[in-house]
């Protein structure tokens, strides 16, 4: 399973700085964003262990479950995206340096075995987004999409499938990350069993112990244990129901109809509502400027009449013949303004890497960005206005004319 040739993106996924979460589904699409900037056919991962057991040592998780994570989602995880057609599993960090060596065009940028790069955060997607370019969409294998449509006829009669992604995991289990199964159970009994058929999909980590609330339903532990029949799954169902977990970045970039309920959860930094503001460009009552609209961030908890609401809310806009894979884009200009904020933030820690061409598109594409929002912004958002008070100390001096010799080579006219 190896893909060469100068045609080839190597990604570099350094378990020393990244984790083994879901957070690696964000990095495969900003490696397939480079990929396709860059004009390449293929991307080939290579999975770097990190010093402490083979990760990067934090305290979020176990060590079985980063284990598992890798076994289990990360690995199946690269067939996911059609670009990328080959992995490599090291065992050794020293090996990382035989790849790096050969490999022509690599990703995160600037990246190195000695000093390794993280690049899984949601600011990258966000100047992606300003740059006008387009997430690719995960998908399952076709075989996979065979068994999902076999189960739905045989199992679900053919009839809408809902799927119920829980939260019951050991780490992070705190109520306000769990769900409110009281209210799910009865939000799922109320659904008109002629139509569509409910299904609770478990948490992996725990996926025979469904809370007792739910166990009437069917309950398909195939899904939680096989990533590729999971996607499948959700490709196939009707809609896909979450509150906030690492399955949820997998349909989240796919053609999945998805609702995800309860998104701030203040007893885990990355479900603040400063979270949300700094790195992923969003304020509450907000949706993602680049996702879809077959998905939908339901800022509220997941009581019995929130849920219903917006389970009616789902079918009316699917009745209504709405394109839902629009991309939501901006609300106002306050959700702009919040946008650019966390990317011009993701563009200073970069570079103080490495200063490239991506970064000086993305700077003309604020300052165009500011032309339309009136003066007051117009002057903020200019590019010199930008960079040059910042040089010394959150980027480096001579940032400004870095920019300025990119300029000049690629002729992006931005000066």
């Amino acid at each position: 399973m190896e893909e060469q040739g100068s045609g080839t993106l190597t990604a570099f996924y350094d378990l020393s700085v990244s984790p083994a979460s879901y957070d690696f589904f964000t990095f495969l699409q900003l490696a397939d964003l480079f990929r396709i900037r860059s004009g390449l056919k293929y991307i080939k991962v290579v999975f770097v262990p990190g010093d402490v057991n083979g990760f990067r040592g934090d305290k979020f998780k176990p060590l079985h479950v980063n284990q598992m994570m890798v076994r289990n989602v990360l690995i199946p995880g690269v067939s996911l995206l059609p670009s990328c057609k080959s992995y490599h599993l090291l065992e050794r960090r020293d090996e990382a340096s035989e790849f790096y060596s050969v490999a022509t065009h690599i990703f995160p940028r600037a990246y190195t075995v000695d000093r390794p790069l993280p690049d899984y955060l949601y600011p990258a997607l966000n100047a992606a987004h300003l740059r006008g370019e387009d997430i690719s969409l995960f998908t399952a294998p076709e075989d996979w999409h065979r068994q999902a449509r076999s189960y739905i006829s045989s199992q679900a009669n053919g009839k809408k499938l809902v799927t119920l992604t829980i939260r019951n995991c050991s780490y992070h289990a705190t109520h306000k990350r769990q769900n409110n199964v009281a209210e799910w159970r009865k939000f799922l009994n109320g659904l008109d069993t002629r139509i569509y058929h409910p299904v609770i999909i478990p948490d992996a980590e725990s996926p025979f112990d469904v809370p007792v609330e739910l166990a009437e339903f069917d309950v398909l532990v195939e899904a939680s244990m096989c990533l590729l029949f999971r996607m499948a799954i959700y490709e196939n169902a009707h809609v896909n129901l979450f509150i906030p977990n690492g399955p949820f970045v997998c349909a989240k970039f796919s053609k999945s109809n998805a609702l995800l309920f309860k998104v701030i959860a203040d007893d885990c930094v990355s479900t603040t509502e400063d979270w949300f503001k700094r790195m992923n460009g969003t304020r509450i009552g907000d949706q993602l400027a680049f996702m879809h609209q077959s998905k939908k961030y339901v800022w509220e908890e997941d009581t019995y009449d929130v849920i219903l609401r917006e389970f009616k809310a789902f079918e009316d806009r699917v009745g209504s013949g709405k394109n839902l894979e629009q991309k939501y884009g901006f609300s106002d200009t306050g959700q702009v303004l919040v946008h650019i904020e966390s990317v011009i933030q993701y563009l200073f820690e970069r570079m103080n890497w490495i200063i490239t061409v991506d970064d000086l598109v993305t700077l003309k594409k604020i300052e165009d960005i500011g032309k339309l929002l009136g003066s007051d912004a117009m002057n903020k958002l200019k590019i010199e206005n930008l960079i040059a008070p910042f040089e010394g100390s959150r980027i480096p001096k001579g940032s400004l004319e870095a920019l300025k010799g990119i300029d000049r080579k690629y002729k992006v006219s931005a000066f």
